[in-house]
Formats: C-alpha cells, structure tokens, sequence
C-alpha cells in the first residue's frame, strides 16, 4: 500500500491495512492509539471505494477513503 503521512503532504511511510470482519484496521496508526472502524464500499464495474473513520482517544479522528482495482489499492486521508 501506499505510504501514510498528515492529510493532503506526501507520505512518509508504508502501512499495512486489512478489512476483516466489517472492519478497516491501519497498523501504521496503532502506535497512536487508533483502533478499527466499520468501512463502507460501493462497487462500479471492477473498481470498489470504501469509506471509514477510525479514532484515538487519544487523537484525533482520521478519514479514510481508498479505491481497489484487482490487487491495487490506493488509500488516503483526509
């Protein structure tokens, strides 16, 4: 997967994600305390988009949004 970095600046690191059991999971943001969320998806021809919202208590929330086409994803947050 693509790198992780704040909202809208280039990433400055890998992540791995999973969608397990109806939830989106970024072990990239587990050393700050964000846990998993339930992802929404909508599917157009081979394209799927997704939505989740994770949060910490100990920061903020983090809107994710993404696009999987065949084994390529590509994940951002805003």
């Amino acid at each position: 997967m693509r790198g992780f970095g704040q909202g809208g600046k280039k990433a400055d690191g890998k992540d791995a994600v999973t969608f397990r059991n109806g939830k989106f999971h970024s072990q990239g943001c587990d050393p700050y305390g964000f846990g998993d969320a339930v992802y929404t998806t909508t599917t157009q021809g081979d394209t799927v988009t997704f939505e989740a919202e994770t949060s910490s208590p100990k920061s903020r929330k983090i809107q994710w949004e993404g696009t999987v086409r065949g084994d390529q994803i590509d994940i951002r947050h805003v």
